[in-house]
């Protein structure tokens, strides 16, 4: 009689403990971020961790990689939600307790005190931006699983390790031509040779990136990718059978085109169509789209027309002066390529194959107009030393 006692109490112990853990409030936390973005690393490895150890199973964080379709649709129906102006749409971002904390400096220092307030107060439920309950209850009925996992279907919340590496290397490697050319060109006239073979290098990998767009969209974008694919062409026959003059005309209008686009998207508020590599979304709806308010777009476009403006001017014109100011041009087109593209991989953590196009064809345009403008500057410092 005493054992059964026993037996009974020990059986309404353990069951009045496995009633008390699965009466324990849970806390739940989107967090937004991008593979390739570093601040995003940051906090899912050395903040996450620690604050999941702290608070256990009653810390539930789902992880949304916005380069994917489905991540990317569950960031704009949070920012348009929770009304986040557009400078602020980055990465990392968390949403917790219906409160937006962004970046590896926010998310550590209030992350933890509003997850410890939300269990004193009997737990954090979803966020309540549209899609993402959808999103979580699919996922609890695909895995047979009751409890909340960092994955779920369709690309909407993914696992953490997801990267894109395709995007990110073709980033790297144009950035790094991008920076070597800018020395080489600034350090010496380049020589002919040298000239014609950077040139057709540039235009090679832009053509395959524009070939990358043309077989992978549809429609208006479609046929913008196959008409920069034929400049590119144009532009490398030009080079080798007559060298650098005359081929920045094809180029320009390349850029145009690429630039326009881009304008378009920005300016519409409308998606880009990417293909098969990048996110471009992602980069075009990102904090470093504009600057002071202008699209990066509208601001490339400007920049193709002056080229070619300057061009035409200083192909009838005999002085040195279009020659030069076209040579700082393209170094300024340089640097600026090199901010943007540095941008992507390194801060967005998204790459847009529109963009890498524009950064190799003014990469093209600057190898093109370099030893006319070398020349243009020896004789302006030669006609300043004979007036003097």
């Amino acid at each position: 009689m005493i054992k059964k006692c026993v037996l009974l109490l020990l059986m309404l112990l353990l069951s009045g403990t496995a009633l008390a853990a699965q009466a324990q409030p849970v806390a739940y936390a989107v967090f937004f971020y991008s593979p390739t973005c570093p601040h995003c690393h940051e906090v899912m490895n050395n903040y996450l961790p620690v604050v999941q150890d702290q608070f256990g199973d009653q810390l539930q964080v789902l992880y949304v990689d916005v380069t994917t379709e489905g991540g990317q649709s569950l960031a704009q129906s949070a920012y348009q939600y929770y009304q986040i102006p557009r400078s602020n749409w980055v990465v990392p971002m968390l949403v917790i307790d219906e409160q937006i904390l962004t970046g590896s400096g926010e998310i550590p220092a209030y992350m933890g005190g509003i997850v410890e307030n939300g269990l004193a107060r009997g737990g954090i439920d979803l966020p309540a931006f549209p899609g993402l309950r959808e999103a979580y209850m699919l996922y609890l009925s695909q895995s047979g699983s009751g409890e909340a996992q960092p994955a779920a279907p369709a690309g909407a919340i993914t696992p953490a390790s997801t990267t894109d590496s395709l995007a990110n290397g073709l980033a790297l490697v144009v950035l790094a031509g991008l920076i070597v050319s800018l020395i080489a060109v600034l350090a010496r006239r380049p020589s002919t040779r040298l000239v014609r073979l950077a040139g057709l290098i540039a235009v090679g990998a832009g053509g395959l990136l524009a070939l990358s767009l043309a077989v992978q969209t549809e429609a208006v974008a479609g046929w913008l990718a196959w008409g920069m694919l034929i400049g590119l062409v144009v532009a490398g026959y030009l080079l080798m059978r007559q060298g650098p003059r005359g081929i920045v005309l094809p180029l320009a209008i390349v850029g145009l085109i690429d630039a326009g686009y881009l304008a378009y998207v920005e300016l519409t508020q409308t998606e880009a169509t990417c293909g098969a590599v990048g996110n471009c979304n992602a980069v075009q709806q990102s904090a470093y789209a504009q600057i002071f308010g202008v699209p990066i777009g509208v601001i490339g476009l400007v920049g193709y027309v002056l080229i070619l403006g300057v061009w035409l001017l200083g192909d009838r014109l005999d002085s040195p002066l279009p020659r030069l100011a076209l040579f700082g041009m393209a170094l300024a087109g340089t640097v600026f390529s090199i901010y943007l593209t540095f941008l992507e991989p390194f801060v967005i953590g998204a790459v847009c194959t529109w963009c890498l196009i524009s950064a190799v064809v003014m990469l093209a345009v600057l190898w093109m107009v370099a030893p006319a403008g070398w020349q243009a500057w020896q004789q302006t410092r030669q006609m300043r030393i004979s007036t003097t």
